[in-house]
């Protein structure tokens, strides 16, 4: 469980007036040029009523009109197979498709902030139970190769062993967990080890997928979807967005490709802007 004195620090923050601006703009759908690095990339966010910096150095934001957590990243892996979708930097970048600077646990308080429930990470024994908590979805923004803000569903970005098709399930919030050093004292966040957004199954996820998925190298079930993936450090924009109004007892799937959020993220991404 995250320390109550942790939530109380974003949520003093909310309050402080240390906003930041974002706004609905008009749609952007280009198609993914995967061939060449844009030479712009998202303005970074600037002070405003409507969402709230939670690092100094930028990185990540609670908008607070729309609930969403957002964190910047880059790509670091576009072929072959995957245990993570996104980890912590210099943690799983050899299996993972997004690295962050972002720490998982600060990821975990800030999806407390906007309301999403934790439930419980995956157990194998005294047998299989799937992870558990909130749905979240996750949309990824960045600048293509012809220099058009794209955004698509994190999914997309995934496919199916070596099949042309994408993964179909949404992800949960498990919650990870903390443990003690017995020898120095300190309280550590399995998540920080790499596991943010999974897509093999560990105890540690923050973020984990509701269905069974083996961590073992021989049987990996997801790859990267490489021609719908941005180049190798492409900046991108990552938006995570507790869904509500769900069966939780339900596997839960991905959203369409017309979905309100994904239209709602084309818009705000469009109003932001590009610069180089």
């Amino acid at each position: 469980m995250i320390p109550a004195i942790k939530i109380s620090f974003v949520l003093a923050l909310m309050v402080s007036g240390l906003m930041v601006k974002a706004a609905d703009p008009e749609e952007v759908k280009e198609p993914n040029d995967s061939t060449a690095v844009s030479k712009y990339i998202l303005k970074p966010l600037t002070a405003s009523k409507s969402v709230l910096p939670l690092k100094k150095e930028g990185g990540l934001w609670i908008d607070l009109k729309r609930k969403w957590v957002i964190v910047d990243g880059s790509v670091c892996l576009r072929e072959g197979p995957l245990e993570m979708f996104i980890c912590p930097a210099q943690t799983k970048e050899h299996e993972s498709v997004i690295t962050t600077p972002v720490d998982a646990e600060t990821v975990h308080t800030s999806l407390l902030a906007i309301g999403a429930k934790t439930g419980s990470p995956v157990q194998f024994q005294p047998e299989y139970k799937r992870a558990s908590g909130a749905v979240i979805d996750i949309a990824v923004v960045w600048v293509g190769g012809n220099d058009k803000i794209v955004a698509s569903l994190a999914q997309d970005w995934i496919k199916v062993g070596n099949t042309r098709k994408t993964m179909q399930y949404a992800w949960v919030f498990g919650g990870s967990g903390y443990w003690k050093n017995p020898n120095t004292g300190k309280t550590i966040y399995y998540g920080n080890d790499g596991s943010l957004v999974c897509l093999s199954n560990f105890p540690t996820a923050t973020i984990d997928l509701p269905v069974e998925s083996s961590n073992s190298n021989a049987a990996r079930l997801y790859y990267a979807n490489t021609s719908k993936i941005a180049p190798l450090k492409t900046s991108v924009r990552v938006i995570l967005v507790n869904r509500t109004g769900v069966d939780v007892t339900k596997v839960p799937k991905v959203l369409g490709q017309e979905s309100t959020l994904l239209d709602s993220v084309r818009k705000w991404a469009a109003e932001i802007g590009t610069t180089q």
